[in-house]
């Protein structure tokens, strides 16, 4: 059982956005997904939660095809973490992150979702947020309420499940995104699936399993980590000079960048 994408593309004013990516985010493993603005990464994370339909191939969830899911179905195995999701309403924090249970208690709340709230705050380091109204917090504080919510939708879900999560790490200071990936860790080690688009290569390789790097709305490689990255692909792709460092305490070496070559950057939407 997995999510994956088949050949998927979208076309949007005549231009691909995405064009025949076939992908696969496997439950128990990190996929990470890797490229320069524009490459079609967010895109093809909506393909992968069911939010945008592919005008070719498709999406399925284990044998089925998303497009048939209802949107109940899939918010009951899969959470997404987007790159904003503003609040329009004074909600407390509790409030926000009480939504990722709706699909499971259907909007009546119980005492098991009362405790899983408390307990993803904690995780995310957030219970002492719990009675803040959200748009008083700080970017990272709100990215921090966004996790705990994907959490909390994810939690208690037996068997498949997936946790989709758009640059996510962007607004987080460096100990926040440390203890984010350990928690995506934990989840695939429970048995999740995770894709995850990060511009972080050493934090994508210190938790992912496997690798995907596009360009241009194309996958142009993908596989498992040690496989899908050397320093003349990853120099392909993001048009900068990049080095492996090795390091006695990772099994993937460090990656550091030098001088950005010229992109030849064609204004895809990311």
């Amino acid at each position: 059982m997995s999510l994956r994408t088949l050949g998927a593309g979208v076309l949007a004013s005549g231009h691909w956005l995405v064009h025949g990516a076939s992908v696969c985010v496997e439950p128990g493993r990190i996929l990470a997904i890797l490229g320069p603005n524009g490459a079609g990464k967010s895109t093809l994370l909506r393909l992968l939660a069911g939010d945008l339909e592919a005008n070719v191939g498709g999406v399925c969830l284990g044998e089925r095809d998303v497009a048939g899911l209802s949107i109940a179905e899939l918010a009951r195995r899969r959470a997404v973490i987007r790159q904003s999701g503003e609040v329009g309403f004074s909600y407390a924090v509790r409030d926000v992150v009480l939504l990722g249970r709706i699909p499971h208690n259907g909007g009546v709340e119980n005492r098991d979702d009362d405790a899983v709230v408390l307990e993803v705050l904690e995780e995310v380091d957030a219970g002492h947020l719990r009675d803040r109204i959200v748009s008083t917090l700080s970017g990272g504080e709100q990215q921090r309420v966004r996790i705990a919510r994907a959490l909390a939708q994810l939690r208690g879900v037996v068997g498949e499940r997936y946790l989709l999560a758009d640059e996510p790490t962007s607004a987080l200071d460096l100990c926040h995104q440390v203890t984010f990936g350990e928690q995506l860790v934990r989840l695939a080690a429970d048995g999740a699936g995770v894709a995850v688009i990060l511009h972080d290569l050493n934090l994508a390789t210190s938790i992912a399993d496997d690798i995907v790097l596009m360009k241009h709305g194309r996958v142009v490689h993908s596989g498992a980590l040690g496989k899908a990255l050397t320093p003349e692909i990853l120099a392909r792709v993001f048009s900068v000079d990049v080095s492996f460092i090795e390091r006695d305490d990772q099994e993937f070496p460090f990656i550091a960048t030098g001088a950005a070559r010229a992109s030849g950057h064609n204004g895809e939407m990311d």
